[in-house]
């Protein structure tokens, strides 16, 4: 298989911290290395917030790059984009793609996991398959 880089994008919106941990470690756990994640937080204060609000929300959101950074501790793998505090999910992945290197995007959910061999699978038996059409879509409800 050609090396494949997959762009894994997560929007985050007051994540559960050890769901958002769990999911982190899903994608460390990763067999296939060759992708970049970013983590698309929603975030700044709108005009109706109070102060401290915001720097609460601010703290935690540093929390969530601490986290990132110590299971990714490899320079260049996390990128972390502050979207705007009303953004939705659509808005977010939007943002993200034109950020994205990748040859391929993945949406991941902030609580969601991959299992350890979802990249490698995908890059092996769907992109070849799909060569002739220029993109393709996999939803999935169940756990990837």
């Amino acid at each position: 298989m050609n090396e494949v880089r997959f762009s894994v994008l997560v929007y985050l919106k007051n994540p559960d911290p050890d769901k958002y941990r769990e999911m982190l470690l899903s994608l460390a756990e990763e067999g296939y290395s060759n992708f970049e994640l970013y983590l698309l937080q929603a975030s700044g204060a709108s005009s109706r917030e109070k102060n401290n609000d915001s720097l609460e929300k601010q703290a935690a959101y540093s929390e969530y790059a601490r986290m990132a950074a110590e299971i990714f501790p490899r320079e260049g793998k996390v990128h972390f984009r502050q979207i705007g505090q009303d953004a939705t999910a659509a808005r977010a992945y939007n943002t993200g793609i034109r950020f994205a290197s990748g040859d391929y995007v993945i949406f991941l959910g902030q609580e969601d996991m991959l299992s350890p061999d979802y990249m490698e699978a995908v890059g092996k038996e769907v992109i070849p398959a799909q060569s002739h059409c220029p993109s393709f879509l996999m939803y999935r409800s169940n756990p990837l």
